[in-house]
């Protein structure tokens, strides 16, 4: 027969076990949801760092897709300059600058607009004639001005940019 001390000792051993077994449960069991949300946190993470990734690439297709259009398979070292038909004067002749083909006046506006920065007309040639300058001046004037492609109305059309640039803006929302 037990003495009621042991009964005592082996009553507290018994619970002791078990709320160790539920301690041990407890914090188990809010650990693996811990880690089940870090593991979501994680998935959602490269989720959007990938769709940024496919964002950018999309967005330069669609930079990229213009200055095609406009070079007409010309190349930066080929200095491209064309002359169109003054908008009022058919007369006159105003020439087109470079890979995107910008006006002088465009890459001023733009440069002013856009960057705060008054440019001579030398150096908005000069942008227009390189290739990375003018690329990076076709991206804000399509991704960060509201009517941007209009200032390549027929390659907007042959390439769809309107289209490409409805898709890119869906993605960032």
């Amino acid at each position: 027969m037990k003495t009621r001390k042991q009964k005592i000792k082996r009553f507290t051993l018994t619970w002791g076990v078990v709320i160790l077994v539920l301690v041990a449960s407890y914090y188990i069991g809010t650990r693996k949801s811990e880690i089940v949300y870090e593991k979501e946190i994680i998935e959602k993470q490269v989720i959007l760092d990938n769709l940024i990734e496919k964002i950018n690439e999309l967005k330069g297709k669609l930079v990229n897709d213009i200055r095609q259009c406009e070079s007409g398979g010309y190349e930066e070292s080929d200095g491209l300059v064309t002359f169109d038909p003054h908008p009022t004067n058919k007369k006159v002749q105003v020439p087109s600058f470079g890979l995107y083909q910008f006006k002088k006046s465009t890459v001023q506006h733009y440069y002013k607009t856009l960057m705060g920065k008054d440019i001579t007309g030398l150096e908005a040639i000069q942008i227009a004639l390189s290739e990375d300058k003018s690329a990076e001046l076709a991206s804000k004037i399509i991704f960060e001005t509201t009517n941007g492609l209009s200032n390549w109305y027929n390659c907007t059309k042959k390439v769809n940019a309107k289209g490409q640039l409805e898709t890119i803006n869906m993605l960032l929302k």
